[in-house]
């Protein structure tokens, strides 16, 4: 198992996550996306919690 949260994490599982992105054997579901103009409403979204997936901001 990975622990990949803030200084808990484990050495190197950030680059194993990548790898396993990379193989695409790990997919992040995404919700929404929003160009940088639009953060207000990304953040409404967000703040609604009823998202199913992450909120990306393009910049």
């Amino acid at each position: 198992m990975l622990i990949v949260s803030g200084a808990n994490g484990a050495p190197g599982a950030l680059e194993e996550i990548a790898h396993l992105v990379a193989a695409g054997r790990l997919r992040v579901p995404i919700a929404a996306s929003f160009p940088i103009g639009q953060i207000r409403r990304a953040a409404e979204l967000q703040a609604g919690r009823h998202v199913h997936g992450k909120v990306v901001i393009d910049l």
